[in-house]
């Protein structure tokens, strides 16, 4: 699980060293073990070996909201 707030990319990975990667995003190739993400959601991966077999895992992301300072307090 990871979280996507609104300002900058999310990065999301699975191990390297696979011969292909297709993401549910569309993307895919053979070293695309990495996509960044701009929206909360499910994101699949399946990945194919060098014998031809294969695996998915879903990556959830969710929204995080930007962080916000209540109070400052200093001491001396």
């Amino acid at each position: 699980m990871v979280c996507v707030d609104a300002i900058a990319p999310t990065r999301i990975s699975v191990e390297s060293g696979f011969d292909f990667y297709d993401w549910s995003t569309g993307e895919s190739g053979g070293n695309l073990n990495a996509i960044d993400i701009y929206q909360p959601g499910d994101y699949t991966v399946t990945v194919t070996n060098n014998l031809g077999c294969v695996s998915s895992i879903r990556i959830t992301a969710l929204p995080s909201d930007i962080a916000i300072i209540d109070e400052i307090i200093t001491q001396d």
